[in-house]
């Protein structure tokens, strides 16, 4: 494929959303991997308490869930998940990591900055993100997903959550998914 075929379909979704900008993540030494995208959101297996964050609780799945699509750009409809998929260092555990989320306003609580404390297992992947469950999560602009262990960042991303009319195949694809 060509560089310019590449290029084309960013520029003209940057033209479509003001102030887009697509950058790589930034990764620390802490990790091996990280991946990045959206997927279809999953029924929790188990629900744990995070005062930090706006619901007070975190959904975890037994199964990470596939990334559909590796981008920056997110549908903001309900049942719609993003996030980053990372692995630590073959046989590295960190713990506490600190998981931080921001976004623009909610518009009932005012909520920017979402936090939580997680645990980076050894030798297997570990899932941070955010699915789309309340009309009140549906707030469009730059999210941005980081996190921390022993003061120093293992990543930093952004994301750019638009209307799901901008993205109606992703939409309907993940239709009718249960809720993470």
């Amino acid at each position: 494929m060509r560089l310019g075929s590449l290029i084309r379909p960013f520029a003209v979704l940057a033209a479509l959303v003001p102030g887009l900008v697509l950058a790589n993540p930034q990764v620390g030494l802490g990790l091996a991997t990280l991946d990045y995208g959206i997927y279809c959101a999953e029924t929790p297996d188990i629900v744990e308490e995070a005062p930090g964050t706006a619901s007070g609780i975190i959904n975890l799945v037994a199964e990470i869930p596939v990334l559909r699509w590796r981008q920056l750009v997110v549908p903001d409809d309900i049942g719609i998940g993003f996030g980053v998929i990372v692995e630590p260092h073959p046989g590295e555990t960190l713990e506490p990591v600190i998981v931080t989320v921001t976004h623009p306003p909610f518009p009932d609580s005012g909520i920017e900055v979402e936090q939580w404390i997680t645990t980076i297992e050894s030798d297997s992947q570990s899932l941070m993100g955010f699915s789309f469950e309340l009309p009140e999560e549906q707030v469009h602009g730059e999210w941005t997903f980081s996190a921390s262990y022993e003061g120093e960042q293992l990543y930093h991303i952004a994301f750019e959550v638009v209307p799901g009319s901008a993205l109606p195949n992703m939409v309907i694809t993940c239709m009718g998914g249960a809720l993470s």
